[in-house]
Protein backbone atom coordinates (compact mmCIF):
# COMPACT_ATOMS: atom_id res chain seq x y z
CA UNK A 1 0.00 0.00 0.00
CA UNK A 2 1.15 3.10 -0.90
CA UNK A 3 0.39 5.19 1.80
CA UNK A 4 2.26 2.28 4.08
CA UNK A 5 5.14 2.68 2.48
CA UNK A 6 5.33 6.85 2.64
CA UNK A 7 4.55 6.19 6.57
CA UNK A 8 7.72 3.93 6.48
CA UNK A 9 9.75 6.87 4.18
CA UNK A 10 9.26 9.33 6.96
CA UNK A 11 9.55 7.46 10.38
CA UNK A 12 13.47 7.92 10.36
CA UNK A 13 12.44 11.55 10.93
CA UNK A 14 9.69 11.11 13.23
CA UNK A 15 11.56 8.97 15.19
CA UNK A 16 15.09 10.57 15.50
CA UNK A 17 12.85 13.73 16.77
CA UNK A 18 10.38 12.19 19.27
CA UNK A 19 7.39 12.51 17.06
CA UNK A 20 4.29 10.44 16.93
CA UNK A 21 2.91 10.38 13.87
CA UNK A 22 -1.56 10.68 13.91
CA UNK A 23 -3.00 9.16 10.91
CA UNK A 24 -6.41 9.96 9.85
CA UNK A 25 -8.16 9.04 6.71
CA UNK A 26 -10.89 10.92 5.02
CA UNK A 27 -12.21 11.56 0.90
CA UNK A 28 -12.72 15.18 1.21
CA UNK A 29 -11.14 15.21 -1.62
CA UNK A 30 -12.93 12.61 -3.95
CA UNK A 31 -15.48 14.73 -4.47
CA UNK A 32 -13.93 18.20 -4.66
CA UNK A 33 -16.73 20.69 -3.94
CA UNK A 34 -14.08 23.70 -3.73
CA UNK A 35 -10.92 24.72 -5.95
CA UNK A 36 -8.43 22.82 -4.10
CA UNK A 37 -5.63 25.94 -4.38
CA UNK A 38 -8.01 28.55 -2.60
CA UNK A 39 -9.54 25.70 0.18
CA UNK A 40 -7.13 23.59 1.02
CA UNK A 41 -6.03 25.13 4.03
CA UNK A 42 -9.70 25.02 5.52
CA UNK A 43 -9.89 21.42 4.43
CA UNK A 44 -6.96 20.29 6.69
CA UNK A 45 -8.27 22.69 9.15
CA UNK A 46 -11.27 20.30 9.24
CA UNK A 47 -8.70 17.39 9.43
CA UNK A 48 -6.85 19.46 12.84
CA UNK A 49 -10.25 20.39 14.63
CA UNK A 50 -10.50 16.50 15.36
CA UNK A 51 -7.66 16.55 17.51
CA UNK A 52 -9.36 19.27 19.87
CA UNK A 53 -8.79 17.37 22.94
CA UNK A 54 -5.74 16.67 22.64
CA UNK A 55 -3.97 19.86 21.39
CA UNK A 56 -4.83 23.25 21.89
CA UNK A 57 -3.53 24.73 18.94
CA UNK A 58 -2.38 23.65 15.04
CA UNK A 59 0.09 24.97 13.00
CA UNK A 60 -0.15 25.35 9.49
CA UNK A 61 2.84 26.05 7.55
CA UNK A 62 3.38 29.12 5.19
CA UNK A 63 2.73 29.13 1.93
CA UNK A 64 4.32 32.32 0.28
CA UNK A 65 6.22 34.97 3.12
CA UNK A 66 5.29 38.50 3.52
CA UNK A 67 6.40 40.00 1.30
CA UNK A 68 5.37 38.09 -1.66
CA UNK A 69 2.06 37.37 -0.61
CA UNK A 70 -0.95 36.30 -3.33
CA UNK A 71 -4.70 36.82 -3.15
CA UNK A 72 -6.58 34.56 -3.71
CA UNK A 73 -4.74 31.88 -1.79
CA UNK A 74 -5.79 28.69 0.06
CA UNK A 75 -3.36 29.52 2.72
CA UNK A 76 -2.09 32.88 3.97
CA UNK A 77 -1.95 34.55 7.58
CA UNK A 78 -4.19 37.07 6.45
CA UNK A 79 -7.10 34.47 6.06
CA UNK A 80 -5.47 30.82 8.21
CA UNK A 81 -6.46 32.07 11.70
CA UNK A 82 -9.79 32.35 10.88
CA UNK A 83 -10.15 28.69 10.74
CA UNK A 84 -9.44 28.74 14.53
CA UNK A 85 -12.92 27.47 16.76
CA UNK A 86 -13.24 27.76 20.27
CA UNK A 87 -11.23 24.72 20.96
CA UNK A 88 -8.41 24.76 18.77
CA UNK A 89 -6.29 27.97 17.64
CA UNK A 90 -5.28 27.34 14.19
CA UNK A 91 -1.55 29.37 13.53
CA UNK A 92 -0.09 30.71 10.46
CA UNK A 93 3.85 29.68 10.81
CA UNK A 94 6.84 30.74 9.02
CA UNK A 95 5.98 33.42 6.88
CA UNK A 96 8.97 35.18 7.71
CA UNK A 97 10.78 33.12 5.77
CA UNK A 98 11.27 32.21 2.12
CA UNK A 99 11.13 28.97 0.81
CA UNK A 100 14.77 29.08 0.05
CA UNK A 101 15.25 29.70 3.63
CA UNK A 102 13.10 27.25 4.82
CA UNK A 103 14.90 24.17 2.81
CA UNK A 104 18.40 25.93 4.07
CA UNK A 105 17.10 24.77 7.30
CA UNK A 106 15.69 21.20 6.28
CA UNK A 107 18.95 19.98 4.43
CA UNK A 108 20.66 21.32 7.76
CA UNK A 109 18.98 17.97 9.24
CA UNK A 110 20.61 14.78 7.81
CA UNK A 111 16.94 13.05 8.36
CA UNK A 112 15.07 15.27 6.63
CA UNK A 113 17.40 15.41 3.54
CA UNK A 114 16.54 11.72 3.48
CA UNK A 115 12.60 11.60 4.02
CA UNK A 116 11.65 15.06 2.44
CA UNK A 117 8.48 14.14 0.54
CA UNK A 118 7.03 17.18 -1.73
CA UNK A 119 5.83 15.95 -5.01
CA UNK A 120 2.41 15.14 -5.34
CA UNK A 121 2.39 14.34 -9.45
CA UNK A 122 4.63 11.44 -9.60
CA UNK A 123 3.03 8.31 -10.43
CA UNK A 124 4.32 6.85 -6.65
CA UNK A 125 3.06 9.09 -4.00
CA UNK A 126 5.22 7.35 -1.72
CA UNK A 127 8.30 9.14 -3.11
CA UNK A 128 9.64 12.32 -4.99
CA UNK A 129 9.36 11.97 -8.71
CA UNK A 130 12.40 14.12 -9.54
CA UNK A 131 10.92 15.92 -12.99
CA UNK A 132 7.42 17.36 -11.81
CA UNK A 133 7.24 21.40 -11.09
CA UNK A 134 7.97 20.79 -7.65
CA UNK A 135 10.60 18.22 -7.33
CA UNK A 136 12.22 20.42 -9.50
CA UNK A 137 11.60 23.72 -7.74
CA UNK A 138 12.40 22.52 -4.57
CA UNK A 139 15.82 21.03 -5.76
CA UNK A 140 16.60 24.55 -7.33
CA UNK A 141 15.27 25.91 -3.34
CA UNK A 142 18.39 23.49 -2.24
CA UNK A 143 20.43 24.39 -4.65
CA UNK A 144 20.24 28.61 -4.43
CA UNK A 145 20.95 27.05 -0.24
CA UNK A 146 24.37 25.55 -1.21
CA UNK A 147 23.30 22.03 -1.24
CA UNK A 148 23.40 20.00 -4.98
CA UNK A 149 22.16 16.69 -4.27
CA UNK A 150 19.72 15.48 -1.57
CA UNK A 151 18.92 11.58 -1.46
CA UNK A 152 15.11 12.70 -1.19
CA UNK A 153 15.57 12.85 -4.93
CA UNK A 154 16.18 10.26 -7.41
CA UNK A 155 18.20 12.05 -9.62
CA UNK A 156 19.96 16.41 -9.53
CA UNK A 157 17.59 18.57 -10.88
CA UNK A 158 19.18 19.76 -14.71
CA UNK A 159 19.39 22.15 -17.27
CA UNK A 160 16.64 20.15 -19.65
CA UNK A 161 14.77 19.69 -16.05
CA UNK A 162 14.82 23.99 -15.72
CA UNK A 163 13.34 24.10 -19.52
CA UNK A 164 10.60 21.86 -18.87
CA UNK A 165 9.31 23.64 -15.80
CA UNK A 166 5.40 24.72 -16.60
CA UNK A 167 3.40 26.41 -13.73
CA UNK A 168 -0.29 26.27 -13.49
CA UNK A 169 -0.95 29.71 -11.77
CA UNK A 170 1.07 33.04 -10.92
CA UNK A 171 2.09 31.50 -7.36
CA UNK A 172 4.25 29.04 -8.91
CA UNK A 173 5.59 31.50 -10.58
CA UNK A 174 6.36 34.02 -7.97
CA UNK A 175 8.01 30.83 -6.15
CA UNK A 176 10.54 30.70 -9.29
CA UNK A 177 11.43 33.72 -9.81
CA UNK A 178 11.62 34.06 -6.06
CA UNK A 179 14.65 31.92 -5.69
CA UNK A 180 16.27 34.12 -9.10
CA UNK A 181 15.94 37.28 -6.51
CA UNK A 182 17.15 35.50 -3.72
CA UNK A 183 20.37 33.94 -6.06
CA UNK A 184 20.51 37.57 -7.28
CA UNK A 185 20.94 38.95 -3.43
CA UNK A 186 23.02 36.45 -2.69
CA UNK A 187 25.77 36.90 -5.52
CA UNK A 188 25.21 33.50 -6.94
CA UNK A 189 25.53 33.40 -10.35
CA UNK A 190 25.65 30.01 -11.80
CA UNK A 191 24.39 29.03 -15.30
CA UNK A 192 21.40 27.38 -13.92
CA UNK A 193 20.76 30.62 -12.21
CA UNK A 194 20.68 32.03 -15.59
CA UNK A 195 19.00 29.10 -17.15
CA UNK A 196 15.94 29.54 -14.25
CA UNK A 197 16.17 33.13 -14.64
CA UNK A 198 15.02 32.79 -18.77
CA UNK A 199 12.20 29.93 -18.07
CA UNK A 200 10.75 32.87 -15.16
CA UNK A 201 11.04 35.04 -17.76
CA UNK A 202 9.03 32.73 -20.33
CA UNK A 203 6.55 31.82 -17.68
CA UNK A 204 5.66 35.56 -16.58
CA UNK A 205 4.14 35.99 -20.34
CA UNK A 206 1.64 33.36 -18.66
CA UNK A 207 1.13 34.96 -15.49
Amino acid sequence: MTFNRLLERVNPFLQAHNLVALIAYTDIRKYELQNWEHSFAAQLAGILHLYHKNFSYALIGSSEPYNALLFPWGSTPATDYLLSGSAMDIVHEGAGYSRTQKAATVASDVHAQKTLKVCWEGADQASNCGVCEKCVRTQLNFLAAGYDRLACFPHPADEIDISRINTRNSVQTNELRSIVEYCDKNDISEVWVENLRARVEELSQEY
